[in-house]
């Protein structure tokens, strides 16, 4: 494979001398790379139809694109050179949006006379003010502070990202409408606070750190774009028994709207609404906005697992459809996605679930465990949970992943509803790089993913690593 890549780059290099920044697309010789399917369970005829492509690059300026139908055994391949690395865009992050509580817990600080005050959230600066009152000079003073001798309720500040935002109006008078209006209270959460001073009166020395309880909590938020405004759910969860915890505040699904102004989001945080009630005892993990703009999914955690939630959007208001149980067991979640003919979720241990949508209703479909990839013998990472192809055609649904992050090997599986009926490796002989197989310089890679990263590395782009020409799969007829 060495030897073409060398003999194509000198071809291409003399097809651009009087054009420098050009793309060239050649396609003599394009049936030269092989794929070779190993078979690792089942019958492959499960699978015959289903093409897979397979983009690639060699130092961002040698480029393939192949395709090979499983069944015929056939490979396609178009190639390009850019005379210029190839720049990958990435695909457009996903919009992440939360509450948090503005307490800085864990300060320890050191600062002479003179020097200007440091910049501490102002519930945590109060408290530290206070203990400073009662610390003579030259002395050093430990006091437990119940935050709610302070505040009855956290300051809290919201936070989109993903896209260009501009707050309207005072941040800091906004973050103060949101503590009054969502209530989460301080309760008995305690801190405790060191101060020391010099023989002159100065405040030397801070120490401000959260104290363990039983009832600790934490913000589990979720949140999705739905085109005019935020969708958001939030609630407490105990931090040490990791159930839903209630103190009294302000809950449901509420919304944040906005009005875009090139490029930017506008934002007036005062406008937010509540518009509808949330369970208890459910933990919200993910939302999706459906791109036909008529539905929301949310996918929450439950005492015995995981479920999906199906709300149609009447006008702006969710309106509960459906609930659907997905998973036992409380491995992490990763990723939710909305794929053609229904919705596919995703964990780290390799399991799934997917969730089938025919004329508004839905139902699930299959759920299974994606076969074991190179990657989870440590080396370069697991793609599947966070990066996967899909194709589903209401009799099958077949899932595709690279090897690890580096690799150009696919790993395929195909199910039914009653299961998995064939799994398959797809060997790319561009892997097959003799000596230099461990030379990151001289990869070949996965189209986005930069010849430099390495170890747990993951393809250049959004949040999620995706890359800006994804690994795909469909059928023979969509080609």
């Amino acid at each position: 494979m060495k030897k073409t890549l060398i003999l194509w780059l000198l071809l291409a290099g003399l097809a651009v001398i009087s054009l420098p920044a050009a793309l060239i697309v050649v396609n003599i010789g394009k049936d030269r790379i092989v794929i070779s399917e190993e078979v690792l369970s089942g019958d492959p005829a499960a699978a015959e139809g289903i093409v897979l492509r397979i983009p690639a690059h060699w130092g961002r300026r040698l480029l393939w694109d192949t395709e090979y139908t499983i069944g015929e055994g056939s490979t396609e391949s178009s190639f390009a050179f850019s005379s210029r690395q190839v720049s990958w865009q990435g695909q457009k992050e996903k919009v992440e949006a939360g509450l948090s509580l503005q307490i800085n817990y864990d300060i320890t600080e050191t600062y002479t006379a003179g020097s200007a005050r440091f910049d501490w959230e102002s519930l945590s600066r109060e408290i530290i003010d206070g203990v400073a009152e009662r610390t003579g000079n030259g002395e050093k003073h430990t006091e437990v502070v119940r935050l709610g001798d302070y505040s009855p309720c956290y300051p809290l500040a919201f936070m989109i990202e993903g896209n260009s935002v501009s707050y309207e109006g005072d941040y800091v008078e906004a973050c103060g409408y949101l503590r009054d209006f969502f209530q989460i209270r301080t309760a008995e959460d305690s801190v405790e606070v060191t101060v020391e001073k010099d023989a002159w009166g100065e405040r030397l020395n801070v120490a401000f750190r959260h104290l363990d309880s039983e009832e600790d909590v934490v913000l589990r938020n979720a949140a999705a774009d739905g085109g005019a405004g935020i969708y958001f759910v939030y609630c407490l969860q105990n931090e040490k028994t990791k159930e839903w915890a209630d103190r009294g505040c302000n809950r449901g699904i509420f919304y944040f709207p906005y009005r875009e102004e090139n490029g930017f989001w506008r934002v007036d945080l005062t406008e937010v609404r509540r518009l509808q009630d949330f369970p208890e005892d459910m933990i919200p993990v993910e939302m999706l906005a459906g791109e036909g703009g008529d539905v929301l999914y949310l996918v929450i955690e439950e005492k015995d697992g995981y479920s999906l939630l199906v709300y149609r959007l009447e006008g702006e208001i969710p309106v509960l459809a459906r609930r659907i149980p997905v998973k036992t067991g409380h491995e992490p979640f990763c990723r939710m996605s909305e794929e053609e003919g229904g919705i596919l979720l995703t964990w780290t241990d390799n399991s799934f679930s997917f969730v089938a949508e025919e004329a508004g209703e839905y139902r699930q479909w299959c759920r299974g465990v994606f076969p074991e990839t190179m990657g989870q013998d440590g080396y370069g990472g697991n793609p599947f949970p966070e990066e996967q192809a899909c194709l589903f055609d209401g009799e099958r649904l077949a899932l595709a992943a690279y090897g690890d992050w580096h690799s150009l090997d696919v790993l395929l599986a195909v199910y039914d509803e009653q299961g998995q009926t064939y799994s398959g490796r797809y060997v790319h002989d561009g892997n097959d790089d003799g000596d230099g197989r461990y030379d990151r310089n001289s990869m070949i890679l996965p189209q986005g993913v930069r010849a430099g990263q390495w170890g747990n590395g993951q393809p250049q782009g959004g949040r999620n690593g995706k890359a800006v020409e994804p690994l795909e799969i469909f059928g023979r007829s969509e080609r």
